[in-house]
């Protein structure tokens, strides 16, 4: 594997800006931000809640659009699509991971991970089969046909990870991922991202809180609030 030094920028961010009206006021959030992602890194993102992370991932998840600025992954502008194009790049090109792992209910583990693959034209069985390489990639096969509410707080997050991997994106974006669990499942979880990109090679955006997790990570971006 080469030094993720030597990576190419996978995604650029151009002079990024961001404004929201609350009120009949403007409020503005992103403010001319740049900076480059190399494949393979893990980019934290840190400062105090309110000043922009779930934004700035919301908008490289192409959820948002941005005022100004634009995100290239690898070298293409995704917001230049139609909204069913787009929504198809993000199905393909972009995985997240929750706070919350917004697991459907009434379908198993196994079910959970398949579904974001069910668009594209392979055949079932190799769907199948590889989702459940990704529930074994996070040590989830014994658990693979339990439902959510048959599962811990700690294994319903790693059911949210193979989900984020199923379809191999460009890179998964992680909004305080651990923020709902409990010290050691917090712990287990961080670890086996990192475990992830160490095999695998994956790329990851964590917006966190926790300077413990941004000082393992490969960088950190750190946002800071406007002054209007």
């Amino acid at each position: 594997m080469k030094n993720k030094t030597e990576q190419s920028s996978l995604i650029e961010i151009n002079k990024l800006s961001k404004s929201y009206r609350n009120q009949g006021e403007e409020i503005k959030v992103l403010s001319e931000l740049s900076f480059q992602v190399k494949k393979g890194e893990i980019l934290a993102v840190m400062g105090p809640s309110g000043v922009g992370k779930s934004t700035l991932l919301n908008l490289i998840g192409t959820i948002d659009k941005p005022d100004k600025g634009e995100i290239l992954f690898d070298k293409q502008n995704p917001f230049v699509l139609s909204d069913t194009d787009m929504a198809r790049f993000r199905n393909k090109n972009i995985g997240f991971i929750f706070q919350f792992h917004h697991l459907l209910p009434e379908f198993t583990a196994l079910e959970n991970v398949y579904l974001p693959s069910i668009i594209y034209e392979n055949s079932k069985n190799e769907k199948i089969d590889r989702a459940k390489e990704m529930l074994d990639r996070v040590g989830l096969t014994p658990r693979l046909n339990h439902k959510p509410n048959q599962l811990s707080g700690g294994e319903r997050q790693r059911v949210a990870v193979a989900r984020a991997l199923i379809n191999n994106p460009y890179v998964i974006l992680g909004d305080e991922p651990s923020g709902n669990l409990d010290v050691d499942n917090s712990k287990k979880l961080i670890d086996l991202l990192f475990e992830i990109n160490h095999k695998y090679n994956n790329t990851f955006i964590l917006a966190t809180h926790n300077p413990g997790i941004a000082e393992r990570c490969d960088r950190t971006i750190n946002l800071k609030k406007m002054h209007l």
